[in-house]
């Protein structure tokens, strides 16, 4: 979503920045060639403006309106492309009169338009502390914030450009934004709401909360305000193709999400994947979800989605584990021992990707500089009983094999709990009689010599 957002706001933001400016330039019964200078470039004529502007910032004799001269000659070099003779004009009026918030409001906007966002934070700074009731810099100032990922920040300020202006609908958008964002999910229906009573005819509001609606699991009411929003702007298809994907299967979500990952910023997989909370726990969207917040270097987050997929592996596993252990447990027979193999193996398939998951997490932290204690997979929850449980399923899974006959897998999962412990007693004494039975005599008497050496294990 926010991509379409940012499409959107990025039609008004220009043209809001001009009005802001403007706003606080225009003060009545100023000079005379300041106010036609202003008039010339709204009406776009910037070589006329300039050279009444010259005028006003030669002649002007109080600080205050030759601050305001040269920001508004500023502003309509600027629009003729003459950058360098912007930033001078704008850094001459802070200079000639540094009370005057207009000015580091004018330079903040030309940063913006120029420099980026970063360049004009600390004018938007000043010009709140010139005066802390200046909305617009608060609005702006939050989309500083938000561009830097500080989005507590960015709630603040938007926040505050409420309470001065309550119908300030702009910074309700916005801030219903990073509530989504934040997944305040209730928060963002109740911004997108009060956007829509200030701007009921703004297709935005309800686009947006249909999608808040949706990430919250009522498709009802998500289905309205789709529908309420290709009535009023019914020429985005992608509008409609909101409205299609709602009812999306879950392999569906997962070949969409795949194919967002390949060809857009992962940042818009998971505003994808969160449309669907339905599948919210199935370990491909967990997985996902991991990784592209690894991607957007949220790595707090991807640890949450690395976790949950762990404990999905860890779950699955047990749930195969104990009934391995029912079967292993009845009477020896054929059936049994077979049905006792099989879901042995499969316990050890769900613990085998529980373990790639934390190698993809330490992988993921390693490579982004996190401290060596921060990237051990084995402070990952559960891992060290964990690893326990996976070794000792191997064995159970070895013996169980050896007693059917099947040498070859028996042999396979007693070298798997080596490689988890190579202090694991029970494992080389189990290896040791497969060896046997293949006639392997100098490898069994091998193994027996390491148990010998080896505690027995608890």
């Amino acid at each position: 979503m926010n991509r379409h957002l940012l499409k959107t706001f990025g039609k008004l933001f220009p043209a809001f920045l001009f009005l802001a400016a403007i706003s606080v330039f225009a003060q009545p019964g100023q000079n005379a060639d300041l106010e036609r200078g202003i008039e010339l470039i709204e009406a776009e004529d910037y070589k006329s403006a300039i050279a009444a502007l010259d005028k006003c910032a030669a002649a002007a004799a109080d600080v205050s309106v030759k601050s305001k001269c040269l920001q508004k000659r500023g502003l309509a070099f600027e629009r003729t492309g003459e950058g360098m003779k912007a930033k001078a004009d704008f850094n001459a009026a802070v200079a000639l009169d540094p009370r005057d918030e207009s000015a580091y409001f004018a330079r903040a906007r030309y940063h913006i338009n120029s420099e980026g966002f970063n360049a004009a934070l600390p004018d938007f700074n000043q010009v709140i502390k010139l005066n802390p009731r200046n909305a617009e810099a608060y609005f702006f100032r939050g989309q500083i914030f938000s561009e830097k990922g500080e989005r507590d920040k960015a709630i603040t300020d938007y926040s505050t450009a409420i309470k001065i202006n309550f119908e300030y609908h702009e910074a309700f958008l916005l801030r219903a934004y990073e509530f989504l964002r934040t997944d305040e999910i209730e928060q963002a229906i109740a911004d997108f709401t009060r956007f829509i009573e200030l701007q009921p005819t703004d297709y935005e509001g309800y686009f947006q909360r249909a999608a808040a609606w949706q990430q919250k699991g009522s498709k009802t009411l998500a289905e309205a305000d789709y529908a309420e929003a290709i009535r009023l702007q019914p020429a985005l298809p992608e509008l409609r193709q909101y409205l299609t994907d709602l009812n999306l299967s879950k392999e569906d979500v997962i070949e969409k999400a795949e194919k967002i990952q390949k060809e857009e910023n992962p940042r818009r997989v998971i505003e994808f994947l969160k449309l669907f909370p339905e599948y919210g726990d199935e370990v491909e969207i967990l997985y996902l979800k991991s990784v592209s917040y690894v991607e957007i270097r949220e790595f707090q987050k991807a640890d949450v989605y690395f976790q949950k997929q762990f404990d999905n592996f860890y779950k699955d596993a047990f749930a195969s584990l104990t009934i391995a252990d029912e079967y292993a447990q009845k009477p020896e027979s054929a059936e049994n021992l077979e049905m006792a193999s099989l879901m042995y193996e499969t316990a050890l398939v769900s613990m085998a990707s529980a373990e790639l998951v934390n190698a993809l997490r330490a992988v993921a932290t390693e490579k982004n500089g996190l401290p060596a204690v921060k990237r051990n997979p084995k402070n990952l929850n559960g891992f060290a009983e964990f690893m326990k449980i996976f070794e000792q399923t191997a064995i159970r899974s070895a013996e169980t094999d050896f007693k059917a006959g099947q040498t070859d897998r028996a042999l396979q999962n007693f070298n798997k709990a080596l490689e988890m412990n190579p202090k694991s007693k029970a494992a080389y004494l189990g290896r040791a009689k497969v060896y046997r039975k293949l006639g392997k005599v100098k490898l069994a008497q091998a193994d027996e010599a390491k148990a010998k050496l080896l505690p027995a294990q608890k």
